[in-house]
């Protein structure tokens, strides 16, 4: 599902998240053209999303070098192509403290661009559908991109640059190439 989306996000950098959503818009697009749109296509988007965050959003969000929240992510996989019923899984049980004061704000930038449902499912049980998700990770501080389709079950890091076919999620830890992800409670569907 994503073996034609081979870009990696740059060292050190805050793209997880625009980087993931590029790969799952390229793998909605069969691949075509390979690596379009770009993690820095992406970012740019999601970067001008955050210029003008409401009071009291902590500064990791703001430009120049966000992170991606993820009313940004629910907005630009919009804006490019993926259609209205998007869905934002939350399970507040496994978001890390420092995230919890945001459900209230992000839900609100969400608004009516996508379904926002509290739940109480692990990783396993949210995405047992065919379907394209962004899932964060380890301790809220990372997204990666998730695939179902008939085929299998799919998965792309930006961080390592993986690719590939993965087992099925165990609860709420998947393993990529021998590494572990621990679900942190957001899971965007798409």
């Amino acid at each position: 599902m994503f073996e034609t989306f081979t870009l990696q996000q740059p060292a050190g950098g805050n793209a997880c998240g625009a980087f993931a959503l590029a790969a799952l818009l390229n793998a909605r697009n069969h691949g075509l053209p390979v690596n379009t749109p770009t993690g820095a296509a992406v970012y740019n988007d999601i970067i001008a999303q955050q210029n003008a965050l409401p009071a009291g959003y902590p500064a990791i969000f703001t430009p120049p070098a966000p992170r991606s929240l993820p009313s940004s992510l629910v907005r630009v996989g919009i804006a490019r192509g993926f259609n209205d019923q998007v869905q934002v899984m939350v399970n507040q049980a496994l978001m890390h403290a420092p995230m919890v004061p945001l459900i209230v704000p992000e839900t609100t930038r969400i608004g009516h661009a996508a379904a926002v449902i509290n739940s109480n499912a692990n990783l396993q049980g949210m995405i047992q559908a065919a379907g394209y998700y962004l899932a964060l990770v380890h301790n809220g501080d990372h997204w990666i991109a998730l695939g179902r389709n008939a085929q299998g079950f799919y998965a792309y890091d930006s961080d390592t640059n993986f690719h590939g076919a993965v087992n099925q999620p165990v609860g709420n830890r998947v393993t990529l190439n021998g590494v572990q992800y621990d679900f942190s409670g957001i899971l965007i569907c798409f």
